[in-house]
């Protein structure tokens, strides 16, 4: 379940979505859960553990006079958020 700074909700246009998806941003293909190793997205096998990570132009650009913690949070190009979560394969 996706937690955190992206927020669970119900999926009113999918009722058969599991509870606790994150469905508002699922669309917007601006938020993946991510193997924090590889950068690769993880499977959609409900088991495999990544990092949820954010890109465009609803996050931040960086923090105030601090480029060391700005390079650390957007390794590889996403905003690391330091939450975790699986991937379900729609039914």
């Amino acid at each position: 379940m996706a937690r955190g700074l992206v927020g669970a909700r119900p999926c009113p246009d999918r009722p058969s979505a599991r509870p606790g998806r994150a469905c508002a941003m699922r669309r917007s293909r601006i938020f993946r859960v991510i193997d924090p190793e590889t950068m690769e997205p993880v499977p959609d096998d409900g088991e495999t553990i990544g990092e949820l990570m954010f890109r465009g132009n609803v996050v931040m650009k960086g923090y105030l006079k601090n480029p060391k913690a700005t390079e650390a949070a957007f390794r590889g190009g996403w905003f690391h958020s330091g939450d975790l979560g699986v991937r379900h394969r729609d039914k």
